[in-house]
């Protein structure tokens, strides 16, 4: 991290792509601030390898 800051997951529940967050980022000198310093989109993506191998 670069310098101090804070972050916020703004997440809702029950939204229709669980695996979407939005994280804003802020000052931590201005946390209340109307306008983050940065937002960030995350996505999560899972994919299972391997499974149902027999020997």
């Amino acid at each position: 991290m670069v310098g101090p800051a804070t972050a916020q997951d703004s997440t809702t529940e029950g939204a229709p792509r669980e695996n979407l967050r939005v994280i804003q980022v802020r000052h931590r000198e201005t946390p209340n601030s109307e306008t983050p310093d940065a937002t960030l989109m995350i996505e999560h993506i899972e994919h299972i390898v391997g499974q149902g191998a027999s020997s």
